[in-house]
């Protein structure tokens, strides 16, 4: 595996996940297994209709199935950077 590939993916504990896209994403778990309550909120969902075999959306663990913890949930990113701390 090259090394670049190797800095995204899912992280050993489960509960962030680094996209090529987004950065660190957290995982935050959910009720049910509803779309509504898992999907719907991920930023790494992708419309099936739309998947390529390279999407994040589908090595992420966020069904009880993928996951150690047996949790539901999404990724996602709630506390956005503010301004005066971003570098540029």
């Amino acid at each position: 595996m090259s090394t670049q590939l190797s800095l995204f993916g899912i992280t050993p504990n489960q509960n962030t996940f680094q996209s090529s896209l987004w950065g660190e994403l957290t995982f935050y778990p959910t009720k049910t297994n509803k779309w509504r309550d898992t999907c719907r909120h991920c930023l790494l969902w992708v419309h099936k209709h739309q998947q390529t075999d390279q999407d994040e959306c589908l090595s992420a663990p966020c069904s009880k199935e993928d996951r150690t913890d047996e949790q539901n949930g999404y990724f996602g990113i709630h506390n956005m950077p503010t301004p005066s701390k971003i570098k540029q």
